[in-house]
């Protein structure tokens, strides 16, 4: 599966205010969608630009390579108990309008918080234990014609033309676990992770397929948002030491 560039925090602050061009505007706009706590962190930082007063480039700073510093020495939280007024300056230090209320500091609070636990260095993410299926073999019999094209077709990132020829054959042999697993896969590629996992849960437990299935099961659920499905997916790999991801299982489950 293609890798996605990390998100940086000050390339949210750039969307938010008009200035990330193409095509790394597409490609976080993208990411926007693929991601909920990513996108709840964005509109956080939009909301909190919409107050003319306000700006964070001095905590964008501080969250260069995905790390949030936050200095809460300068908030100046004493001031604001005898103050009932707020706004963040460029330059990090309080400032205080009669205009503004306290509870901005919660909307800052909120936006550092967000931004801390998505961008620490220790936080994982699902293209950090992803894999790229190589597929099956191309010398096949006769009579699997159309699963070889499938494949070449895969191998050569024609995703539309291997998914249209696997569903083909789907319609002559349904639960075949062979093909809903490539086309889990495919599904996957393409980034329709909700299709991907329909077919990965049609993959019998008696199947060669089985535990990669399984593996890709706790992937899509990471990239869904789903992390508690995900946790608890991972979590029953890591119990097999004979799985095929036990590895990799057991360190998502000790991280994540």
């Amino acid at each position: 599966m293609q890798k996605h560039k990390k998100i940086a925090f000050e390339e949210l602050q750039a969307l938010a205010e008009g200035g990330l061009v193409e095509p790394r505007k597409s490609e976080v706009e993208a990411a926007l969608e693929r991601d909920p706590i990513l996108k709840e962190t964005y509109l956080g930082i939009v909301e909190f630009l919409e107050n003319e007063s306000v700006s964070i480039g001095k905590f964008v700073e501080d969250a260069e390579n995905k790390i949030l510093n936050v200095e809460f020495s300068k908030l100046n939280v004493e001031g604001l108990i005898s103050n009932d007024a707020l706004s963040i300056s460029k330059d990090g230090d309080s400032v205080y309008s009669g205009e503004k209320k306290w509870y901005w500091l919660v909307g800052v609070a909120a936006v550092f918080l967000l931004g801390f636990f998505f961008f620490k260095p220790s936080s994982l993410q699902p293209d950090d234990f992803d894999f790229t299926d190589a597929g099956l073999s191309v010398n096949l019999s006769i009579n699997d014609q159309k699963l070889s094209e499938a494949m070449n077709a895969y191998k050569l990132e024609d995703f539309p033309v291997a998914q249209d020829l696997l569903l083909q054959e789907l319609a002559i042999n349904p639960g075949n676990d062979t093909l809903n697993y490539y086309l889990g896969v495919i599904a996957k590629e393409q980034q329709n992770f909700s299709t991907a996992e329909t077919y990965f849960t049609q993959v019998s437990p008696t199947s060669y397929f089985y535990q990669k299935a399984e593996y890709q099961l706790g992937l899509i659920y990471w990239y869904l948002g789903e992390d508690e499905k995900a946790r608890r997916q991972f979590e029953g790999i890591s119990k097999n030491q004979h799985h095929l991801f036990f590895g990799k299982a057991k360190k998502i489950s000790s991280e994540f």
